[in-house]
């Protein structure tokens, strides 16, 4: 964030590598950081469900949370 010259994050102000910033697809949008980071949220633990055969417990393993923070969060993001 202290590199940002505005209120939103740009992948210049993240100063990574051409080559780490084109294989990414979410640094390209436009979307303030809390919608990003919502996104990126989302599609960890729909990766870790996914990877678990959807298995809370076990997927709350694999991201180093508790089962209780993971149904929370799944529901804080419509994912129930």
């Amino acid at each position: 964030m202290t590199l940002c010259e505005g209120n939103m994050i740009q992948s210049e102000d993240l100063q990574l590598h051409p080559r780490e910033a084109a294989q990414s697809d979410h640094l390209s949008a436009d979307i303030p950081l809390e919608p990003f980071l919502g996104n990126v949220e989302k599609e960890t633990i729909i990766s870790a469900l996914g990877k678990t055969r959807h298995n809370k417990t076990a997927a709350a393993r694999l991201l180093g949370i508790s089962f209780g923070a993971l149904r929370y969060r799944m529901k804080k993001l419509g994912l129930e």
